[in-house]
């Protein structure tokens, strides 16, 4: 996909891995609704973005990924302010917290919610144009982390439901992707640190510091799976150790 001229929704957009998520799509040409809960960094950053690129090619909405109106909202904002939409990344996520219900309402159910509201507009079926879909899981996702099982938990799901829709490509022309960063140097990774050190031990920083990675290369890796056609269905990993590359599961027959 040619991302130029395109219109992304980013939710969690206005800090950490969605931030960048937001500034390379820009980047690259797009359109982009900065969908996030924290009001004055979004606007923040669009004011950014826009001042930079001398365009009004960056929005925010206020979105709570966990209401299903904000969602919509979010969803008709791209579509009646750029016309369409191309691609969505559902990247809004909590780490370990004391409410574990509302954890999984924000790391799965929303992305499964954002997921099916965003066919519906997306879909060739229905009139759109088609597209691609980024699901921010973790390498949580295919190996468990001691330190949050809830959080784990639920990036295996969203793992699982995104390879479950491999066939919208034939059936609606959109793509669904995963991508899977080990540990990300954000606000929210530092936040969590004592919970690892409770799980890992004294010298996990230490043990850690080599499988940490910027959330740039996380959206360097975001834009290799928008831009290329052939990837669908595809698990990135982004790590310290390998940088970017692909997790193939082993093929299992009914």
């Amino acid at each position: 996909m040619k991302i130029e001229g395109k219109t992304a929704i980013v939710t969690g957009g206005a800090q950490g891995i969605g931030e960048q998520f937001c500034r390379a799509l820009v980047d690259h040409g797009a359109n982009v609704i900065i969908a996030d809960l924290k009001k004055q960094r979004g606007e923040d950053l669009c004011r950014e973005l826009n001042k930079q690129h001398r365009s009004n090619r960056a929005k925010f909405i206020q979105c709570d990924v966990t209401s299903k109106a904000d969602l919509q909202n979010t969803i008709h904002s791209a579509i009646k302010t750029f016309g369409r939409l191309d691609i969505l990344c559902n990247n809004a996520g909590v780490t370990e917290i004391g409410n574990w219900e509302k954890a999984i309402e924000i790391n799965f159910t929303s992305v499964i919610r954002g997921t099916k509201l965003a066919i519906e507009v997306m879909s060739t079926r229905n009139g759109g144009h088609g597209g691609v879909i980024i699901n921010t899981a973790s390498m949580g996702a295919i190996f468990p982390i001691m330190g949050g099982p809830v959080y784990s938990g639920t990036k295996f799901g969203v793992l699982g439901f995104s390879r479950s829709l491999s066939n919208l490509n034939a059936s609606d022309g959109i793509r669904v992707n995963v991508i899977c960063p080990a540990f990300v140097r954000t606000e929210m990774f530092e936040a969590s640190i004592p919970n690892y050190i409770d799980s890992y031990g004294n010298d996990f920083q230490k043990k850690m510091k080599k499988h940490i990675v910027s959330p740039v290369l996380v959206a360097r890796g975001m834009i290799q799976l928008v831009e290329d056609d052939t990837k669908n269905d595809a698990v990135m990993r982004v790590t310290g150790v390998r940088g970017i590359d692909y997790y193939k599961f082993q093929e299992s027959k009914l």
